[in-house]
C-alpha cells in the first residue's frame, strides 16, 4: 500500500529507481498513472438505484411497505452524501483494492450516517 501511495503521490522512482531514462521522466509517467486512476474513479463513483421488494408483492399492503423501505434507504444515503463520498471511496477501490465503510448513529439527526473509510493500512 506505501509502493501504491508513493506511486500515486509522484514518487515514483522510490518504488522503481532504475526504470526510467531520460525519454520518459519519472514526473510524466506518475502524473499519467494518478489521471488514469482518477479517471477510472470518476466513472465508477455514481451510485446505483436503491430499491426494496418484497418476497411476495401481490397486495396493494405489501407494495407500499416496500416502497416506504426503499424510500427510507434513499434518505440514509442521501442524507450521508454517500455520492459525494464515492469519487473518493472509488479512487480508494481501485488504488487499494477494498473499501471499507462504516454505519455509526447521528445522534443529532436520529439516524445512521454511512461513512467511508481510508483503507491505507487496513
Amino acid at each position: 500500500m506505501r509502493d501504491v501511495l508513493s506511486v500515486r503521490q509522484g514518487d515514483i522512482s522510490k518504488v522503481f529507481p532504475s526504470m526510467f531514462s531520460e525519454d520518459y521522466p519519472k514526473p510524466l509517467v506518475a502524473n499519467f498513472i494518478d489521471v488514469a486512476a482518477r479517471d477510472l474513479a470518476e466513472a465508477m463513483a455514481p451510485l446505483p438505484s436503491f430499491n426494496c421488494s418484497a418476497t411476495n408483492m401481490v397486495s396493494d399492503a405489501q407494495r407500499k411497505a416496500a416502497d416506504t423501505r426503499t424510500r427510507i434507504a434513499n434518505y440514509y444515503v442521501g442524507s450521508s452524501d454517500l455520492q459525494l463520498q464515492m469519487y473518493t471511496g472509488a479512487d480508494w477501490y481501485n488504488t487499494y483494492g477494498l473499501l471499507p465503510a462504516i454505519i455509526e448513529m447521528d445522534y443529532e439527526t436520529n439516524n445512521p450516517r454511512i461513512r467511508l473509510l481510508n483503507p491505507f493500512g487496513v
